[in-house]
């Protein structure tokens, strides 16, 4: 029985090479008007059969989960919707992620045997146009080493000023560090009013979770409870939004409307849809954060106000967490991250002007995030459900949590 060689270029195994060797192999068949290979019961066939088996073999699980969803949304998307999707500019670590999950997608869809979905990811792959240049992105913990002193009271002057459907989203930016993302129509937050506590119950965004229904990354549910009895002009404006009826408030995006006479909500709307919420709500905090950072000292913006986001206010939220003396344990819950670890990329304790802010007097979370780890560990195999079809016959070997198939 031939198996999976544990050795690569550089000593360990390289996780996704194999998937992309499958998918360059595909591609350059398409360009040079070959068959499939491993559809064409030749030899081929199994030179590919042993090479998805041995990347199967030794793929990442969290990584394997990443690229599922980026499989399910690509093979969802038309042709022109996914060469648009691959050539718009974004960062250049965005850009490689999506056509490394494109080629990954294209393996899948091999494994699958789906002829058509092979033609059209591998056509988006093949004529899609990189991006002339990367848009950079920016620390906005950095930028907020330049806030100006009084910029919670200006924030907030302008906020109970404003008349933006956003207002309450930016207002639990402010007292939350709540994500942008986090205001999709099924996602949000629900204010509960009780007595002399407020909560904040907050749906998380970027929560990943495996086939055994283990979390790997983000909480999904973390709540946040404020003393309702107090002089601050944040709580106060909270209080101001009390359902007298309910006792409870939900703040989130409505819902994208589809545009077709059939009802069906088509991938470009959902985006168009996503984009022009998120969109609000960045012009707004644009506007209520003008002038607090100062302006830029480099580059094509030089001597521009520098441009204030939700980003900020979550910074500022960690920072001021952190200055109270608050565990990482409950700052990584108030974050939403399943990691300890994460949170100590987000503020800092003795960032300027971090104070004044109202620091909650409880928080909770429906899942405990991870104790973070000394030093960096090596990934040494699966410790969850692999995604995909595995081809191959043979005897099942079992690697940890992961059963596969290798060809005999």
């Amino acid at each position: 029985m031939k198996t999976p060689t544990k050795k690569m270029k550089g000593g360990l195994i390289n996780r996704g090479s194999g998937f992309i060797k499958v998918a360059d192999q595909i591609i350059d068949a398409l360009d040079t008007g070959k068959p499939i290979p491993g559809m064409t019961g030749t030899k081929k066939d199994t030179e590919m059969i042993l090479l998805w088996n041995e990347a199967l073999y030794y793929a990442n699980p969290q990584t394997e989960h990443t690229y599922s969803r980026l499989y399910e949304q690509y093979k969802n998307m038309t042709y022109s919707e996914l060469v648009r999707y691959m050539s718009k500019q974004t960062t250049a670590g965005g850009y490689y992620k999506k056509r490394a999950g494109l080629k990954r997608a294209i393996a899948q869809a091999w494994a699958d045997k789906d002829v058509a979905l092979i033609e059209r990811l591998a056509g988006a792959y093949r004529f899609h146009e990189k991006p002339e240049k990367f848009t950079r992105r920016e620390s906005k913990r950095a930028d907020n080493s330049t806030i100006v002193a009084d910029w919670r009271t200006k924030f907030l002057v302008k906020l109970s000023k404003s008349n933006s459907k956003y207002k309450n989203h930016a207002l639990l930016c402010y007292l939350c560090g709540m994500r942008p993302e986090e205001f999709t129509h099924d996602l949000g937050a629900t204010v509960f009013f009780d007595g002399d506590k407020i909560k904040v119950a907050i749906k998380g965004a970027k929560v990943k979770i495996d086939d055994k229904g283990n979390h790997i990354t983000g909480v999904s549910v973390r709540n946040i409870v404020f003393d309702a009895n107090t002089d601050n002009p944040a709580i106060k404006m909270l209080l101001a939004l009390k359902d007298e009826t309910t006792f409870k408030i939900e703040v989130k995006f409505p819902p994208p409307v589809p545009e077709r006479s059939d009802g069906v909500l088509t991938y470009d709307e959902m985006v168009k849809h996503s984009k022009a919420m998120k969109k609000g709500l960045a012009s707004l905090m644009g506007t209520l954060g003008r002038g607090l950072l100062g302006k830029e000292t480099k580059g094509i913006s030089k001597g521009k106000p520098k441009v204030f986001t939700a980003y900020n206010l979550r910074h500022m939220f960690a920072s001021g967490l952190r200055a109270s003396g608050m565990s990482i344990n409950n700052i990584s819950r108030a974050l939403g991250h399943m990691s300890e670890a994460t949170q100590r990329f987000y503020g800092r304790a003795n960032a300027p002007h971090s104070g004044g802010g109202v620091v909650p007097t409880t928080i909770t979370s429906k899942e405990n995030p991870r104790a973070a780890k000394v030093g960096k560990t090596p990934w040494r195999g699966g410790t969850g459900a692999v995604v995909g079809v595995v081809v191959g016959t043979g005897t099942t070997k079992d690697n940890g949590k992961i059963k596969i198939k290798v060809k005999m």
